[in-house]
């Protein structure tokens, strides 16, 4: 058997070279399968020096490849034989396919693992070397990211050696190797000592932040801020801040919004919510010329905010809140919208009425339904801070607005939101306010919109109780299942469906239930076969029996669709 498996594995890869990629995807995706016919013995003899003369077959392909060798460790016989696999992955790991040298790299660092601290002593730091000093730059791209498995395993001695060849990884001439180093850095600091970190590793930080390429600056605030972890906040503010500090002005765009990107955990990480400097910039990149900027910046503000002391929040942000609520940007006002309301706790209810209510309004009436949508979803953030109370004159004019609006993924995403809103408020406000357009939705053009609504039932059914449910939804329901139209007779199914679980026995199996069974005799194909797969879905048997007896008189249906969800529906249910 393990001759055809060797065989079989032969034909599959190296004959079939000249077929469609999916015929070598499948033969790649078996290997694990040959392995364990080969056994672990020639899967390291034979197999993975086959695998090593296959790496000119197509990225799609050797992608798989690297994928299945780096939890391959079981085929070769466990951890003492995992150094086999680091000839083929290194081979990988050098290939111009970035997806495969990723693959590769993953696939290496699962295996040293596996390894122990003397097989990484040996074979794994021999491969780190080899990968780090090729002359192909893919080489030594794909050595970057090994430095972060390998250093806590290795000798004092070795150590050194290992922060040497880093810090020439990134002064490598190529930038493409010093944006790896860069990104790499981040996991070495966190495994590298402190003593060494200040000494070694923080000149490499700033050095990378000099870097003549944008590419490699604007990974340079997270480096910061694990130097900042590993060395103290203290420590880091005389060497990480100036350098974060100046980042934050570079002119190039894409560095100053890896900044704002970043900004919230780099506060944190230097205990600077009380650093002017710090809040300065912020608010410098909160106000920066590039939209994309601004809109990294608004969407960290309350995270930043939560950092400061409460009693300067409003003096520090008010201007700036003022500001972007009107920014001429939509994406912008997303983001502060999306944020925003998690200023409110950190001020107290009577700031909040009086400094941000005014700016939460002004976003419920925003022209971009996103922006409303954002506000909206936010509305929780503000519990008991800002009852939904004082903000319905404005917030349920949004909330109808968005409910009829014509892109259906707006329509969508309200129905998220209803809930939340539900938890707000009281069962009357809600039911002269919100239930009509939660019934309504349940008749929308767009199955989608359908679907979310019966699932929102199960909700609110959370919310406001059983017995609310009862009296206020099922009636509806019903009545859908007297639509003319099959669509809407579908929905009452599924809503049916939905709620038959969180509703009790009587609701259940004495309305809801023989709901569903009465259309089994439906007109219409398509609702007799809905019947079939809710009773499938809900594998539930009444005690008179009248759920298998309703699926058994679908079985002599005309319609083959009915039949045969019918007699899925029949295997899948107790009894």
């Amino acid at each position: 058997m393990a001759n055809d498996a060797l065989f079989t594995i032969a034909v599959l890869i190296d004959e079939l070279k000249h077929e469609e990629v999916s015929r070598r995807l499948e033969s790649m995706s078996r290997l694990k399968d040959i392995a364990d016919a080969l056994g672990p013995d020639r899967t390291r003899n034979e197999l993975l020096p086959f695998l090593g003369d296959s790496l000119d077959d197509d990225d799609e392909v050797l992608l798989v490849m690297a994928d299945q060798l780096g939890s391959f460790v079981p085929q070769v016989g466990g951890g003492k034989h995992a150094a086999s696999l680091l000839a083929p992955l290194e081979a990988l790991a050098t290939v111009e396919e970035a997806a495969v040298r990723e693959k590769a790299v993953q696939g290496m660092i699962a295996v040293a693992k596996e390894m122990s601290d003397g097989h990484i002593q040996d074979s794994f730091l021999s491969l780190l070397k080899s990968l780090a000093q090729k002359d192909w730059f893919t080489s030594r791209i794909a050595a970057c990211a090994l430095f972060a498995a390998a250093y806590p395993r290795v000798s004092t001695g070795s150590k050194s050696e290992l922060r040497g060849m880093f810090a020439e990884l990134c002064r490598d001439d190529t930038p493409m190797v010093r944006r790896a180093a860069a990104a790499a850095i981040t996991d070495f600091v966190a495994v590298v000592e402190p003593e060494h970190v200040k000494s070694e590793l923080i000149p490499l930080f700033t050095a990378l932040a000099e870097d003549e390429q944008d590419g490699v600056r604007l990974l340079v605030v997270p480096i910061g801020i694990a130097i900042a972890k590993s060395i103290g906040p203290d420590a880091a503010k005389s060497s990480v801040a100036p350098v974060c500090l100046t980042l934050a002005q570079d002119k190039a765009w894409r560095v100053r919004w890896s900044v704002a990107n970043s900004y919230c955990p780099l506060v944190e990480a230097l205990k600077g919510g009380s650093d002017a400097k710090l809040i300065d910039a912020f608010i410098t990149l909160l106000r920066d010329s590039e939209a994309e900027v601004r809109t990294a910046a608004a969407g960290n503000l309350s995270k930043v905010a939560k950092l400061c002391p409460a009693g300067n929040v409003l003096n520090i942000f008010g201007k700036i809140v003022e500001e972007l609520s009107s920014d001429q940007n939509e994406h912008v006002r997303e983001a502060l919208a999306g944020v925003v309301m998690g200023l409110a706790p950190i001020v107290g209810k009577d700031l909040a009425m009086e400094k941000l209510l005014p700016h939460f309004l002004h976003l419920l009436k925003d022209d971009n339904p996103q922006v409303r949508l954002a506000i909206i979803s936010q509305i929780g953030s503000a519990d008991g801070v800002i009852g939904v109370e004082a903000l319905s004159s404005e917030l349920l004019p949004a909330v109808i607005d968005l409910a009829s609006d014509k892109n259906w993924r707006v329509r969508s995403q309200i129905i998220g939101h209803i809930p939340v809103l539900a938890r707000q408020m009281n069962a009357t406000y809600f039911d002269q306010n919100l239930l009509e357009l939660c019934v309504k939705w349940l008749s929308d053009r767009v199955y989608s919109i359908r679907e979310a609504a019966s699932k929102n039932l199960t909700s609110l059914t959370e919310v406001y109780g059983k017995e609310w449910t009862k009296s206020k939804i099922i009636p509806r329901v019903i009545d859908l299942k007297n639509n003319p139209h099959y669509l809407y007779r579908l929905t009452s199914i599924r809503a049916a469906e939905v709620l038959i679980p969180v509703l009790d026995n009587e609701s259940s199996f004495g309305t809801l239930l023989p709901l569903i069974l009465s259309l089994a005799t439906d007109n219409v194909p398509n609702v007799r076969f809905g019947v079939a797969k809710a009773l499938e879905r809900l594998k539930i048997e009444d005690a008179a029996g009248s759920t298998r007896a309703c699926l058994t008189a679908l079985l002599k249906d005309k319609d083959y669709d009915v039949v045969y969800f019918a007699k899925k529906a029949l295997r899948n249910i107790p009894g």
